[in-house]
């Protein structure tokens, strides 16, 4: 059967990971279900966006909440290690989160949590969401483990004006060997929207 490498949308609104309404046996509990599931299906990497579950809810100490995600990141780097697996870190543009929206501050927060098991997702989207640079990752680029691909308005590569060359030619300069999904809205026809992303990016790839 054909294995499931990457898995997103990893927490659900609904299991909060900052602010006073924390329930870290809920938490521990689901973390454990979840590498545990994604390494029987043969997973490799989980990505961490959870925008709505990260978020710091309005008057909660920011230094708080970044101590919070210290905690559930290593929660998560303890069930990586036990499952063979790897949590990526992923900045989401500031209409999704309030906390980890660049790639400095996913930098940031890998070197505190400071586990083999944690890297960072670039997904191009939330980068140009943001108007962040794609350089941003040339600043640290050991820590990229997985990349998110999409074109504009989110539709499939090759679709629209997203900067997917440049994106390319910064993974070939970092020497960036790990592995890229495509994290996209497609539309009735995936098929053929299949078809051409995956020509579109073979020119690339080159």
């Amino acid at each position: 059967r054909p294995h499931v490498r990457a898995f997103n949308a990893f927490v659900p609104s609904t299991v909060r990971l900052t602010g006073n309404e924390v329930d870290w046996d809920l938490v521990e509990t689901y973390v454990e279900r979840a590498f545990r599931r994604a390494a029987a299906l043969g997973g490799k990497i989980i990505g961490f966006g959870s925008g709505a579950a990260r978020s710091v809810p309005e008057r909660f100490s920011r230094a708080m909440a970044w101590g919070q995600l210290v905690r559930f990141l290593n929660l998560c780097a303890d069930h990586a290690a036990r499952n063979g697996l790897m949590v990526t870190i992923e900045p989401v543009h500031k209409g999704e989160t309030n906390i980890i929206t660049t790639y400095p501050e996913a930098v940031q927060m890998a070197r505190d949590v400071a586990r083999d098991e944690v890297g960072i997702t670039a997904d191009i989207f939330h980068f140009m969401m943001d108007g962040e640079p794609l350089d941003d990752i040339m600043t640290a680029p050991e820590y990229l483990t997985h990349v998110h691909l999409a074109d504009t308005g989110r539709r499939y590569p090759g679709s629209g004006a997203y900067p997917l060359e440049r994106l390319f030619a910064i993974l070939r300069e970092i020497g960036y060997t790990g592995a890229v999904s495509i994290e996209c809205n497609w539309g009735e026809d995936l098929a053929g929207e299949s078809t051409r992303a995956l020509r579109f990016l073979r020119t690339l790839i080159g």
